[in-house]
């Protein structure tokens, strides 16, 4: 009988152990995918070389000590300077709003005032608390068809693949202004972010809880 229930039991083990390797290796097959996918699509430009549009849309990139991070300066930062430009008629500033985290909207927007933008050309999503959240609500909220995406590097190529997939056609301008070789955390979590964004795409289609201006 000991006999009898050791032997199951060290079946159990196995095959627990077999479902568990497998399950670990076709996560990390389909994030390898899902990053090489999106990678292989992603075409960037530089601020001198970006077309023309009718907006631009400046992704939230977080608050410290109530001031906007580096990443999030840079992008907005890089908005103004296209605006200034003539290369785009608006800005469309999507990020958090204090709901979840911090308000880098009205950051956003603040710098944009003092910086000459005009009020009236300058259009706030309040409910950005993700890339997929912004684009999906430049489409179907604000109704962006086409629109110049303003992020890093690291972080253009996952805009790009889920506002194309939503309806909206980009143009990726890079923000990178400064050295940043201290982004490694953002930099990993968007191998993780990829492998989300396929997933949200091709599986679950999520509908943002916000679908209001």
């Amino acid at each position: 009988m000991f006999f009898k229930r050791t032997f199951f039991h060290k079946e159990y083990i196995q095959a627990f152990g077999f479902v568990f390797f497998f399950g670990v290796v076709s996560i990390v097959a389909f994030v390898i995918y899902a990053n090489v996918f999106i990678l292989s699509q992603f075409t960037q430009y530089r601020t001198s070389e970006t077309p023309t549009s009718s907006v631009a849309i400046v992704f939230g990139g977080g608050v410290l000590n109530g001031m906007m991070t580096p990443l999030q300066e840079q992008r907005i930062v890089t908005a103004v300077r296209l605006y200034q430009e003539g290369r785009v008629e608006r800005l469309l500033l999507s990020g958090d709003n204090g709901r979840n985290r911090f308000d880098e909207v009205s950051l956003m927007y603040q710098y944009a005032i003092d910086a000459g933008v005009s009020a009236q050309d300058i259009l706030l999503d309040w409910h950005g608390y993700r890339t997929y959240e912004s684009c999906y609500r430049a489409k179907h909220v604000f109704g962006v068809n086409d629109a110049v995406v303003i992020s890093q590097r690291f972080h253009l190529p996952r805009i790009s693949y889920l506002c194309q997939s939503l309806g909206v056609d980009v143009s990726p301008v890079v923000a990178d202004m400064v050295p940043n070789s201290s982004w490694w955390g953002p930099k990993w979590r968007e191998v993780l972010a990829r492998a989300k964004a396929v997933w949200q795409v091709e599986i679950t289609h999520p509908t943002p809880d916000f679908l209001m201006p």
